[in-house]
């Protein structure tokens, strides 16, 4: 892959500090209008959700937004996929996932090798 660096910004809904306004204004553009979709969104879910791409990430967040560059991106030897989500069960039925594995683990499901949970 090629190197380079990967940055944005996105509006945190959950666990960031909004004033009156802006948690109208992110209400609204979420209800209504829907120019966003980040009803939900917080710093631990953008973070796995960089981390599950790349083996640098950081993220600063101000007040309700949050600033990332990211680096290193996994290539597609090295990445690994999640199949299914917490909740679920694996493909194939091998076993629910009790939560969202680091995505950098290898597969310890044989069963399974997309499942990361043991038999």
């Amino acid at each position: 892959m090629a190197d380079g660096v990967f940055f944005g910004s996105t509006i945190l809904d959950t666990g960031a500090h909004h004033t009156l306004l802006s948690r109208a204004l992110n209400n609204l553009y979420n209800g209504p209008i829907t120019l966003f979709h980040n009803r939900g969104d917080d710093v631990d879910g953008l973070h796995a959700a960089l981390a599950a791409a790349f083996e640098e990430v950081e993220i600063t967040v101000v007040d309700a937004v949050a600033v990332f560059a990211d680096r290193r991106p996994w290539s597609p030897g090295q990445l690994i996929r999640l199949v299914g989500t917490p909740g679920r069960t694996c493909e194939a039925g091998a076993n629910t996932h009790p939560a969202a594995p680091d995505p950098r683990t290898p597969p310890v499901n044989e069963r399974n090798p997309k499942c990361r949970h043991p038999n």
